[in-house]
């Protein structure tokens, strides 16, 4: 496939690294090769906006590029991979408002069955007094919690999704699952191991 991106006048180990690292990444199951033209634009977009920020007395310039290409594909494939697994899902909160048939706002959970509640909720097929259970039990604990890991929890209880609780709290990723993993204890000890593994 010929790409018609022209890149001249950039360093040529920038150059050969995103092409490189868009052909491969076109090759990965969860991409198309037709995306390969538009992760090089996006790649080089990035790599170049970053460029100002590096600093030769701490790494090279090929090292802080390719950290750079590597990290934004790690998070291309996590991305797409969680849209694949989501197909068709909406992102959104259970409480928020949407018109519902007759035009109202009414929350989002209101406008669905309880079987699709139960699905957002990663609890699709199990019985009502037991998700009615769990919800309570996850609930009590949530509450409990020190304020930092209540607010986290809270989060990750809508939204399911780490990265998405970072970026809705301004943190980075690595916080959030350094709180979860505080986290574990109290579920554990709840008898609710399994909350973070859903």
């Amino acid at each position: 496939m010929e790409l018609k991106n022209d890149y001249s006048g950039i360093d040529p180990f920038i150059r050969q690294l995103v092409r490189r690292k868009a052909f491969e990444l076109s090759h990965n199951p969860v991409f198309r090769d037709m995306d390969r033209e538009d992760i090089e634009q996006e790649l080089m977009i990035l790599i170049l906006s970053k460029m100002e920020g590096h600093d030769p007395k701490r790494s090279k310039l090929a090292t802080y590029a390719i950290r750079i290409a590597e990290n934004h594909i790690a998070s291309l494939i996590r991305e797409r991979e969680a849209k694949k697994r989501c197909h068709g899902m909406i992102e959104a909160s259970l409480d928020e408002c949407v018109p519902d048939e007759d035009g109202e706002m009414v929350p989002l959970h209101e406008t669905m069955d309880r079987e699709e509640v139960l699905c957002r909720c990663g609890r699709c097929g199990c019985d009502e007094v037991e998700s009615l259970r769990f919800a309570m039990d996850v609930r009590a604990v949530v509450d409990g919690l020190p304020h930092d890991l209540r607010e986290t929890c809270r989060l990750y209880l809508i939204w399911g999704d780490p990265d998405t609780v970072a970026r809705k709290m301004g943190v980075v990723r690595s916080t959030v699952y350094r709180r979860m993993e505080r986290a574990c204890p109290y579920f554990r000890d709840a008898g609710l191991e399994n909350y973070f593994s859903r």
